[in-house]
Order: C-alpha cells, then structure tokens, then sequence
C-alpha cells in the first residue's frame, strides 16, 4: 500500500499531501496548506475537487511516476504553481485535459417564478412549534411579496402562490439553519433549487433563533433532527402538498449547526457529548451546569431513511468522533471554507473528508468568511447586524460565490436525486 502521505516542498516550507484512500487515489487536500499563488490576476473564490472512478490508482501510479518535488496545480484554489521539470508538466496537462468535463458547472434553469408560503405546525409530543417556509414553482408572477425580515436581500416572491401545475411532483430538499439564524438566512440558495425543479422547506429551529434564543433549548441539539422528522410525518399527510411532492426524493441541506444536524439524519451518532458541549465556543456551558442536563436522548439515533442525500455548508462536527461519521452510508456533499474563522477547517470540515470521504467536495480560498453562506445583507439590516455578517473580502464577491455554491447544490441533487 503507497503511503498516504508524501512531503512536498512548496514556497520553502513541507507540507503534506493526504490521501483519503491512498490505495485507491490521490486526493489533495488543499486546506492543509497555505500556498503562495505564483501567478497574477483575478481568481475566482474556489475549485471544485472532485475524483472521478477512472482515476482509481491514481495515487499509486503517481507516487512512483513523479518526483517529490511535484507541485500539484489542484492545491491552489484556482492559480497553478511553478512545475518541476518538463515532464511533470507535459503528463499534468494531458491529466487536466482528460479531467475538464468534471469542473463544467450547471446553470439553474429559470424557468418558472418563485413561490412561498409560511407553515406553522405544532409538535404537541414535545409541546415546540416548528415553522416553515416553502418555496416551490409557480407560474403567478405577482404581486411580488415584501418579507418582514427586511435585513436580508431577498428574491422575488409570490405569496401563497398556486404550485406549478407539472406532470410529475417535484423533489423535495429540507433546509437547516445555523446558529441563532433563522428559516430565510439562505434565500438565495432556496431560489436556485426552486428554478431548477424543487421545492425547498426550510425551519425555524425554536430556542436557538436570531429573535428567539434559549440557551438550554440549544444544547437539546436533538430537538434539531426532530423537526425534520415531524415536519416530513406531517407534510406527507397534508393534502395540500401530497400530489405536488414526491415524498421518496428528498435531499438535505445544512449550514453551520444545521451541518451537525444533517450528519444526524444522515445516519451520524453523537458521542461524548459533555465534552463537545464543553467545546461550544462563547456559549460553553460549566460541567457543572452541564451535569444538570439530562442528555440522555443525545445519544439515539435520529437517522431518517427518507432522506437520499445531505449537502453541508461549512458544518459543525463537535459531537460526532471519526467512528460515527463512518457510520453514514447516504451520498454526502461538503463546501468548506479553508479559512472558517467560527468552525475551524481542521476541526470540523476535515474530519468529514477525512472520515467520511463526501461524494462531491468544494473547497473556499482561505479569504472567504463563514458568514458568506447566509443570504446579502440589506442597507437596513447593515445598521443593526455585526460587520462580520456582511463584510466580504475584495476578491470574494458574495453573489459570485452564491452562484458557484447554487451550481455545486443543484449537481449534487440531481445526481443523487435522479435514480431515487
């Protein structure tokens, strides 16, 4: 078996090359490493990493076939670094021209309006509201709705709308918020998903919202896959949605927290969950604190089999060890921004590539915030929100990286979604 790792000498200091299966393929991980880019210009704010089948052994053959010296091009974000010898290059290129149909992206179709409605239900089991906003195709153009939430920047929408009559029912994706966020932080992707043919349900996760925090209910992170799992009981019997959804092609997306809430109903466990609540930033609890809690049910399993496939954005991993991320079988996407300054790359992101080995991967420069996956900022909300919230780097605009993430969610659902 190659070795999974190889020291390579790039812009004079060692790193380390990483392969996630080295038996199987070389796959760099370019968040390990801060690399001087060799060449000027714009870039954009990410590559899409991504190992076809054809390049099984790959790691193999390319540790034997080329120096130590080699400057992989893939552990730059977009800007290739100075090859090695002639040959290098010459067997690189005829690599990247075999490899150009992987990186071709996928514009969203836009087709038809955008369509939402707010729904409230009731979970009288564990007395918590679970609201949430669905959007869908629709083919009313107006009048346009004016949402209270005006600190966003948000799409055009028709209220209450009527579905787009269509002569099959449309794939459905769940949306989980982050931290303290909220059902509309990511209108911006819920509107790419609904003009490429889906509709999206997004919910509010009660105690742990931007205007309704609770401490205690958040640590009862378990409360966050049963939402989902209520929401999907609840919508299969609705008739208002049972001819329009197909209940047996659902996706997941989740940002943040809602990361580590999609990790659960994907399959994940959590473990040693006093120490991971420990871990959680300004809001750690005291372990005496802590031994008040009963968290006795944070260790069940809130695996839901409806679910086909699970997106991640820039995702929290605290309360889940290597052992149970290899437990998920599901197709699982990831977008991880390398320079995440509230879940650190390290910590988080790559304990998901490294245990888990995602289906389809994405990788930010380091310049991009973990605030550049909620929606833009309006001049309204500007005057109230923290500055972290809306202020982008020049390099990275955020409509740019909103449409390079809207490409990536609709391939990963169509591929998953497509044969279900």
């Amino acid at each position: 078996m190659v070795s999974a790792q190889k020291n390579l000498k790039i812009d004079r200091r060692i790193f380390t090359v990483h392969s996630l299966k080295s038996d199987r393929f070389l796959y760099p991980i370019a968040g390990l490493f801060k690399i001087r880019h060799m060449t000027k210009g714009g870039c954009p704010p990410s590559i899409r990493v991504q190992i076809p089948i054809f390049l099984a052994g790959f790691g193999r053959f390319a540790s034997h076939l080329l120096p130590i010296k080699t400057c992989f091009p893939i552990l730059t974000f977009a800007r290739p670094i100075e090859f090695c010898d002639c040959f290098t290059r010459a067997f690189l290129f005829l690599a990247l021209l075999l490899c150009l149909p992987i990186f071709a992206m996928q514009r969203a179709s836009a087709g038809h309006a955008l369509g939402v409605r707010t729904i409230e239900y009731l979970d009288a089991s564990r007395n918590r509201p679970v609201v949430v906003e669905l959007w869908y195709p629709t083919t009313d153009q107006g009048p346009i709705d004016q949402p209270s939430d005006n600190i966003w920047v948000h799409p055009k929408e028709v209220r209450n709308a009527p579905f787009l009559k269509a002569k099959s029912k449309f794939p459905l994706i769940l949306m989980s918020h982050g931290h303290r966020g909220g059902r509309r932080e990511a209108t911006w992707l819920a509107e790419a998903l609904v003009r490429a043919g889906f509709t999206v349900a997004a919910v509010d996760h009660y105690g742990d919202m931007r205007f309704h925090f609770d401490l205690f209910a958040t640590v009862r992170f378990w409360n966050r896959p049963l939402d989902f799992i209520f929401l999907l009981n609840q919508m299969e019997k609705d008739d208002r949605f049972r001819d329009k959804i197909d209940f047996n092609q659902i996706g997941f997306v989740g940002y943040s927290l809602g990361g580590m809430t999609g990790l659960a109903l994907a399959g994940g466990q959590a473990r040693n969950i006093r120490q991971s609540i420990g871990k959680m930033g300004r809001y750690a609890l005291d372990e005496k604190l802590i031994d008040r809690f009963d968290l006795s049910p944070a260790e069940k399993s809130y695996t839901d089999s409806r679910i086909k496939g699970v997106l991640l954005l820039c995702p929290a991993v605290f309360i889940y060890t290597p052992e149970s991320l290899k437990e998920i079988k599901i197709p699982i996407g990831l977008v991880a921004a390398i320079g995440d300054e509230v879940l650190p790359f390290k910590e988080h992101a790559y304990q998901i590539i490294h245990n888990l080995i995602p289906a389809k991967l994405k990788l930010l420069r380091e310049e991009i915030s973990h605030y550049a996956f909620i929606n833009r900022i309006s001049d309204a909300g500007k005057l109230i929100l923290h500055k972290a919230l809306h202020t982008d780097p020049p390099c990275c605009d955020r409509d740019s990286l909103h449409r390079e993430i809207n490409d990536f969610a609709i391939e990963f659902f169509r591929d998953v979604l497509k044969s279900k």
